[in-house]
C-alpha cells in the first residue's frame, strides 16, 4: 500500500518541471503538449498485455520490470542533451507507471473482501498522498537547487535534473526496498 504512496511521489517529483526543463531545452509549447501526451501513449497500447503478463508471471516481477522502465526514464530526463532523449524518456515512464500501478492493484486485492476493501482505500490514500508531496519536494528541490546563493546555485535546468535525480534515486531505493521489505517479494 505504501508502495503506491512512493511510486506516485517518484512521478509527481517530475511532472512539474518536465515541461519547464523541456523548454529549456528548447521545446515549442505545441512541441511540450505533445511530450506530455506521450506519456500515455504505451500505457493505451500495453495494458491488456501487461495485465496478461502479470496473471501469467505474477505482480511482483512485472511490478520490479515497471519499476526499471522507470529508472531508465528517470536516467534519461536527468542526463538528457535534447528533446529526442527526453521523447523517449516519456514514452518509457508512462509505460513504467502503467505497469507499477497495475502490479501494485493486483497486491493489494489479494486477501478476502474485508482485507481488499481496506487495503484499496489504505492503497488509494497513499497514492493520492504521494501525489501531493511529489511536486512539493521537486519544488523545494528546484528552489534549493536554483536560489540558494553560494550554496548550490546552478542554473534552472540544472535545478530540474536535480529534482529528476532525486526521483531516480527514490525509485531506486522503492526497487531494493521493495525487495527487502514487502511480502510479497518472496513470492
Amino acid at each position: 500500500m505504501i508502495g503506491g504512496g512512493i511510486h506516485f511521489a517518484i512521478n509527481s517529483i517530475t511532472q512539474p518541471f518536465f515541461a519547464l526543463f523541456a523548454a529549456e531545452l528548447g521545446a515549442s509549447t505545441s512541441a511540450i503538449g505533445a511530450l506530455l501526451m506521450l506519456r500515455a501513449v504505451l500505457p493505451l497500447f500495453i495494458a491488456m498485455p501487461s495485465g496478461q503478463l502479470i496473471d501469467r508471471l505474477g505482480a511482483v516481477p512485472m511490478l520490479r520490470f515497471g519499476n526499471a522502465l522507470t529508472i531508465v526514464s528517470l536516467i534519461l530526463m536527468v542526463w538528457s542533451p535534447s528533446i529526442a532523449v527526453l521523447t523517449a524518456s516519456q514514452l518509457l515512464i508512462g509505460a513504467g507507471t502503467m505497469i507499477v500501478s497495475s502490479a501494485l492493484q493486483v497486491i493489494v486485492s489479494e486477501g478476502d473482501k474485508a482485507e481488499r476493501e481496506r487495503n484499496i482505500s489504505r492503497y488509494s490514500a497513499w497514492c493520492s498522498g504521494g501525489s501531493m508531496i511529489g511536486p512539493l519536494v521537486g519544488g523545494a528541490v528546484v528552489s534549493a537547487f536554483v536560489s540558494l546563493p553560494g550554496v548550490l546555485s546552478g542554473s534552472e535546468a540544472d535545478g530540474y535534473r536535480a529534482a529528476f535525480f532525486l526521483s531516480l534515486l527514490a525509485a531506486a531505493g522503492f526497487g531494493f526496498a521493495f525487495g527487502r521489505v514487502s511480502r510479497h517479494a518472496a513470492k
